[in-house]
């Protein structure tokens, strides 16, 4: 059984936490943001639609999604977050669960698995331009198709960003992170939350 409360050690690959591998400064309990419906949404044959690229083969992401706190082992918590962390499952707009560090960086990850539509990745690139001010297509993650969105154009100087990952054309599994204090504009929290997703997919790959 997972532990709510882990011990942590810093990953300078994923460039996310504390000290060395900056989190989160959002206090309190942050939601896990998510593309959300867009309207008119097009046509089901014209899924995927607005620019967003077809997913060729589809994950299976129905076992993790039953258990999304799953989704990343414990050691990966430890390499992505520090000491003293609380672990939260929900399910408003889908399942997720979200990681804080509870100390003075409250560092914070997230991994959402939306179903408020069924528009995949076509729903946040309706969305480029209006809703979402910050919008990045992103290296692809083991083969499936990125894009970082968010609400808001200050991204990088927030240090908060949201990944998304096509798992199919009509389904996407999402990550969110924010960079502690010191790595705010200094490091790129869109490919940190990438590396969170490519994690994910891999655990998910790997029979997770």
């Amino acid at each position: 059984m997972r532990r709510p409360t882990r011990g942590i050690l810093c990953a300078v690959g994923l460039v996310l936490l504390l000290s060395g591998c900056e989190g989160d400064n959002v206090h309190g309990s942050p939601t896990v943001p998510t593309a959300g419906a867009i309207e008119p949404a097009p046509p089901a044959s014209d899924v995927p639609g607005f620019g967003a690229p077809k997913v060729d083969s589809a994950l299976d992401t129905s076992k993790v999604e039953a258990t999304p706190c799953e989704s990343l082992t414990d050691a990966q918590i430890t390499d992505l977050l520090g000491t003293d962390t609380s672990e939260t499952e929900e399910n408003v707009t889908g399942p997720a669960c979200r990681w804080n560090n509870r100390g003075e960086q409250n560092a914070f990850v997230a991994v959402h698995f939306p179903k408020v539509t069924d528009l995949g990745l076509t729903a946040i690139y309706q969305a480029k331009g209006g809703q979402y001010k910050f919008f990045q297509e992103m290296p692809a993650v083991r083969g499936f198709p990125a894009v970082a969105w968010s609400g808001t154009d200050e991204t990088m100087t927030m240090g908060k960003c949201n990944v998304a990952v096509g798992t199919s054309d009509r389904t996407t599994v999402e990550a969110s992170v924010r960079l502690s204090d010191k790595n705010v504009g200094t490091k790129d929290p869109c490919e940190a939350a990438r590396g969170v997703l490519d994690l994910v997919i891999g655990n998910i790959q790997g029979g997770r």
